[in-house]
């Protein structure tokens, strides 16, 4: 595992520069020399290959050259990364296009959200409909998008459902983190950085054989910076800093020719600050009826006394707010054991233990309501698959098995103001148990038929109270005033079906079209009320699953013998029972309703000239969510962290010089407007925005050593993250904002 979360401050993480010639090469990975399907899709652990700008990833739970696999992916290979300054998985959304992030804590808890497929509940009970997966090992947690990225192989993103090889909640797609395995030649490397606002990194790795048959692999990972956030209250202290460290170790056995066992380890652990929330003031408009229709930004103080502070200054006025206290770790272990026996069997068994603590100031200077709340979510899954291939068909078959146990424990929302304390606690059980299967047919020579299906049976037991405490000014509890609302416990029980079937075409070498329909879902679940809330009663607290049909027409090109690449696709959502979070005051909701998401994506490659590569891409997403209540009006919306235009351009050009060769990068992203809130309120509207990423680095003739100079958001953009309306709570409304003008250099160091 890598650093998870030893970069979760707020907004988007901007550690490094992206943009250089292997970005240029795998920016958008559809856009690689095609292969045979047969000849080259063996079952293996995915690797780069040497061919320049071909990458070969697993989206198909088997190494295939990415050109040749009809879905839309984005994948970046190491060496992307690496140049990239690409250091945890939040930053991928500036190589990405629709790829957008969702998020709560001031940017501290971040998910990913593709083409409008979000969730944007906060508590540690709910799952995402993006999932992320760390070497074939899902991530329950729902602050899946902060994980480190260190010593790896590549890096996929899915988009559309992959519900029937992948299964759990890739409804809207997936992350797929593959890291780097143990091999049979020794080598490794140190890499050590230092940045703004006192940024200290390394990392490290070394691997290689140590006996006939048994390679090992380590690496690890430091890191500390300073606060970046000025807090002018005295009894406040300086938000943004942390620091944390990363393990992690493979132990591979090539039992045999036809048998090999992989053993792997890992642990994380990161501090931060408070969350870093920015607050202005805001108020409730309202028709002749008294019908909250919208609630607008005006001038300060806040409802609740608080000067404002949101607009970009980096200085907070919070009395509460500390410079620690938030923290995040991560622990487990992963065995798979791969069998030869005809076809290939997988065996895979995968551990996970999260624990989080987050806090937050919420409405700022004055003393009305704080948080602090610490989870707990456990997973265990255990797979097997079996992949096989014949004479023009390949078919795989499997079975799933997958608990979690998450519980917050507890939520606790001091009131100092009031001499009060509400605890929330809450524990869900989920057992989980699917089958699934797929098949390639090839029913000419450039035509194949995909079809697969699975089916899961999920069980739910959720459990919640509240607990009303006195307490001091310093919010520890003085004594128990009995439960703030009457405990709860709910049992749930689906049945989930999903579903692909699509045809390929391969007219020429190099070139792929698809177009075919898949079918994902997400199992129903509860909502956890905040602060004992009582606004919703019982019966609204459990909701149903969601299903999405995809439908999406695609093409992969490479052209002039991969001078041009390019790619597109095009796909229709339509959402059955979509999953709608919406949080008003102290007030948690999830409400299923209909929706229809419609759009598409465009990426171009370029390399006119040795040396020079240049790249760009774009998405438009439409997405319309029918009937959706908030405040007393029910109206069509638009999900929240879903911008409907998104845009990226890349140059880089290398040459040689000083001994060596040297790489200059450029990279520009813009992401279009968009709310956090499904409510879609003027306060929860964030305006779009442009970043600039810098880079240039020098390597010698063997790449033995490498330095570079870097700078991230250069051009200082001020740009709000994430956040919440809470006019009706403090008449003001938290937001947070992405990472300032971030410089830095580095010195690697191969062997």
């Amino acid at each position: 595992m890598g650093f998870s979360m030893v970069s979760n401050k707020a907004g988007f993480k901007l550690l490094g520069c992206v943009a250089t010639s292997a970005l240029m090469c795998s920016v958008n990975a559809n856009a690689q020399s095609a292969g045979d399907v047969s000849g080259r899709a063996q079952s293996s652990v995915a690797d780069t290959s040497a061919d320049e700008g071909v990458i070969v990833v697993n989206a198909q739970k088997r190494a295939q050259n990415v050109q040749d696999v009809g879905i839309t992916i984005n994948a970046f290979s190491a060496a992307t990364l690496e140049n990239a300054g690409i250091k945890d998985a939040t930053q991928l959304t500036q190589l990405t296009p629709a790829l957008n992030l969702s998020g709560s804590y001031g940017g501290q808890v971040l998910s990913f959200a593709i083409r409008g497929v979000t969730q944007q509940d906060f508590s540690a009970q709910a799952e995402g409909p993006v999932a992320v997966y760390l070497d074939d090992g899902y991530m329950a947690l729902n602050n899946s998008a902060g994980v480190g990225l260190f010593d790896l192989d590549h890096v996929e993103v899915l988009k559309g459902p992959q519900g029937t090889l992948f299964g759990r909640n890739a409804t809207g797609g997936l992350v797929n983190i593959v890291t780097r395995k143990p091999s049979d030649v020794a080598d490794g490397y140190a890499t050590i950085s230092y940045g703004s606002y006192n940024e200290a990194r390394a990392e490290a790795a070394v691997g290689g054989p140590i006996a006939d048959g048994i390679a090992f692999r380590l690496a690890g990972a430091v890191s500390t910076n300073g606060a970046y956030i000025k807090n002018l209250s005295p009894t406040g202290g300086d938000l943004g800093g942390g620091h944390g460290y990363a393990l992690r170790g493979h132990l591979n056995f090539k039992m045999s020719p036809d048998a090999t066992l992989l053993l792997s380890g890992y642990a994380s652990k990161s501090y931060s600050s408070w969350a870093p929330y920015y607050v202005f003031a805001s108020t409730s408009v309202a028709d002749a009826n008294g019908i909250e229709q919208n609630t607008v930004e005006v001038p300060g103080p806040t409802g609740a006394g608080s000067p404002v502070t949101a607009g970009g200054s980096r200085q907070v006025i919070s009395n509460y707010a500390q410079d620690s206290g938030g923290s995040n770790s991560l622990k487990g272990g992963t065995a798979k054991l791969t069998l030869n026996i005809g076809p290939e069997l997988t065996l895979l068994t995968d551990y996970k233990d999260a624990e989080t603590r987050f806090l937050i100031d919420a409405e700022g200077a004055s003393s009305f309501f704080n948080g602090d709340t610490r989870s707990r979510v456990r997973n265990f899954s255990q797979e097997a698959r079996l992949f096989g291939r014949n004479d023009g068909w390949r078919w795989y078959a499997g079975a799933y098995y997958l608990h979690i146990n998450a519980q917050v424990d507890p939520n606790r929302s001091p009131f100092p103001a009031f001499g009060s304390i509400v605890d929330d606690y809450n524990k869900l059980i989920t057992d989980s148990y699917s089958a699934f299967g797929q098949i390639e047919i090839d029913l000419a020579p450039q035509v194949t038929l995909v079809a697969g299906a699975r089916v899961t049976r999920e069980i739910k037991d959720f459990d919640y109270r509240a607990e009303v405490f006195s307490s001091d000014l310093t919010a520890v509890p003085i004594a128990d005033l009995g439960p703030a609302r009457t405990p709860y416990s709910g049992h749930r029980a689906d049945w989930l079906y999903n579903g692909k079937a699509q045809l390929e075409y391969r007219p020429a070498q190099g070139l792929l079209f698809y177009a075919g329909w898949s079918r994902g879902s997400k199992a129903g679940n509860f909502t956890s009320p905040y602060a004992g809330s009582t606004t919703f009663p019982d019966s609204a607290l459990s909701y149903k699953p969601e299903t999405l049909n995809a439908y999406e027409v695609g093409t992969k090109a490479d052209l002039l013998g991969r001078v041009i690449q390019l790619d597109a696709s095009g796909f229709y959502y339509d959402y059955k029972n979509y999953q709608s979070f919406q949080f008003v005051g102290l007030s948690s909701l999830v409400v299923n309703r209909p929706a229809q998401t419609y759009g598409g994506e465009l990426m171009l490659n370029v390399r006119p000239a040795e040396g020079l590569t240049m790249s760009g891409g774009a998405s438009f997403t439409h997405n319309n969510i029918k009937d959706v209540p908030v405040g007393g009006v029910v109206k069509d919306r638009i999900a929240p962290f879903t911008s409907k235009w998104q845009a990226l351009a890349s140059v880089a050009y290398t040459w040689n010089a000083l001994g060596g060769k040297v790489t200059a990068n450029a990279n520009g992203h813009y992401t279009g407007p968009f709310y956090f809130s499904v409510s879609n309120f003027s306060t929860t509207h964030v305006a779009g925005y442009t970043t600039l990423d810098l880079r240039l680095s020098w390597a010698d003739v063997g790449d033995m050593w490498k330095l570079s100079v870097f700078g991230t958001n250069v051009t200082q953009e001020k740009y709000r993250t994430v956040g919440f309306d809470l006019t009706g709570l403090c008449g003001c409304t938290q937001v947070g904002y992405g990472r300032p003008r971030w410089l830095g250099a580095s010195v690697t160091r191969n062997f």
